[in-house]
């Protein structure tokens, strides 16, 4: 997971999206340790994604 995917802080995790947006990623997959864990969608959400473009 950690040689190809995102792990940290909101904001290590919005400045590694950045660095893929800015080698053209168009789409993001988003995985949580659990199958159901709405508790880390809903962190995505109100921590990380508001501070997308």
């Amino acid at each position: 997971m950690l040689k190809n995917g995102l792990v940290g802080s909101p904001a290590q995790i919005v400045d590694g999206i950045g660095k893929l947006a800015e080698e053209g990623i168009t789409r993001l997959y988003v995985q949580t340790p659990q199958q159901f864990d709405v508790d880390h969608i809903e962190y995505f959400a109100q921590e990380i994604l508001p501070q997308l473009d």
